[in-house]
């Protein structure tokens, strides 16, 4: 990368650069592991779909809309990677859950995520880089809260 960054610039961009280098890496790898079919944007219904949730809740966490990410979800349902079920809790709504493929899909992911940390607290030391997310946590956790 070409680009220096310093203190100067606002934390957004310095908050951004690397989580868009996290992801171009992951979504090459997926792609080499065979997952074609499914692409960043995606990535928000992998990021808040859990043990089950309700689309309204994922658009909600992903600050998006219903009809967004219903798109999103019935995407990778057509797909493969999440299915529908009827939530137990209230009849009239439905819960998705991830299927064996979106777990293969989720498992290796987590596997390029955790290496790019790995090298990165190389890079900036263990404690250095505890106390990042740590810091990062505590923001998110201010702005979602």
């Amino acid at each position: 990368m070409d680009k220096k960054f310093d203190t100067t610039v606002h934390i957004g961009l310095l908050a951004e650069m690397p989580y868009l280098g996290m992801m171009e890496e992951l979504y090459a790898h997926q792609h080499e592991q065979g997952f074609t079919d499914v692409k960043q944007a995606h990535g928000v219904v992998f990021n808040f779909i859990g043990d089950g949730a309700r689309i309204t809740d994922m658009a909600l966490k992903a600050n998006t809309t219903k009809q967004n990410m219903k798109y999103l979800v019935e995407y990778l349902e057509d797909r493969g990677y999440v299915k529908k079920a009827n939530d137990k809790s209230d009849g009239r709504a439905n819960l998705f859950t991830l299927t064996a493929k979106g777990n293969k899909y989720q498992a290796s992911a987590q596997k390029i995520i955790e290496k790019t940390e790995s090298r990165w607290a190389k890079k900036l030391g263990k404690d250095k880089m505890k106390k990042l997310k740590k810091l990062l946590a505590e923001l998110s956790n201010e702005i979602g809260g």
